[in-house]
């Protein structure tokens, strides 16, 4: 959809639809017990454009599913905003980012608990010649888990 300057682009996904075998990533020993999932994904992408200014931004959040494991279900959100602005041969860009969620952040953690994560990133551009350019980055992410969480 497109509004003047405004332009809004909405999808949907249904992701992860199956059986999950090993719900709790327990040891084979132990009896992994198995459940039905899926993830609904409502997500909207919008853009601004003002002169040389790009505003954009993101707006993502997973409906997450368990037929026997309520514990389980969660709603985890994504929302990112990006500032970019071009000069003569100058191109600004800062962005930031807040992810809330129950998803695993990796391999070495099984349990799914509440985490908060924010990130701040910026980073400058000059072009030095046709085809090349000079630039620094910068970014800061920090991440925190539920207190009670074990």
């Amino acid at each position: 959809m497109r509004f003047g300057p405004l332009a809004l682009k909405s999808t949907f996904a249904l992701n992860n639809v199956g059986i999950d075998t090993n719900v709790f990533n327990a040891n084979d020993v132990d009896q992994p017990q198995s459940d039905f999932t899926m993830t609904f994904t409502p997500m909207t992408d919008v853009w601004l454009r003002m002169g040389r200014t790009w505003i954009s931004g993101q707006i993502d959040v997973d409906w997450v599913y368990y037929r026997r494991f309520a514990s389980e279900r969660s709603a985890n959100s994504d929302y990112r905003i990006n500032v970019a602005r071009t000069f003569n041969r100058l191109a600004l860009n800062g962005a930031a980012r807040r992810l809330s969620t129950r998803e695993r952040p990796g391999f070495e953690i099984d349990a799914r608990s509440q985490r908060l994560e924010t990130e701040l990133d910026g980073n400058v551009e000059m072009r030095v010649m046709a085809k090349t350019f000079v630039g620094a980055k910068a970014w800061r992410r920090r991440m925190t888990f539920d207190r009670f969480a074990v």
